[in-house]
């Protein structure tokens, strides 16, 4: 028994840590894909990677702490936003 719930408590925090993670990658690709809005330069792998973690994020997202989830997309957003230096050279035709 006493096994059981120590499982569930490691569950629960890998669960929470996953969906924090995830959160705050989705911020970070909502930067990256409003920078590339704005200077009307698209790259395909990049939108391609954001579509896959707005998958894995609708996959694993379930009832959990709202305010949670959106303190670390916040926080994603936040970190590109201060760390992100990116400027338009296409480099490939």
């Amino acid at each position: 028994m006493m096994g059981a719930l120590q499982s569930s408590r490691w569950t629960d925090s890998a669960n929470r840590l996953r969906i924090m993670l995830l959160s705050g990658a989705l911020g970070g690709e909502t930067f990256l894909v409003r920078f590339q809005v704005v200077h009307d330069t698209y790259c395909p792998f990049c939108l391609a990677f954001g579509s896959c973690i707005l998958i894995l994020f609708v996959t694993n997202c379930t009832k959990t702490n709202r305010y949670l989830t959106l303190g670390a997309f916040l926080a994603g957003i936040a970190a590109f936003a201060f760390l992100f230096e990116g400027s338009v050279v296409p480099l490939y035709r």
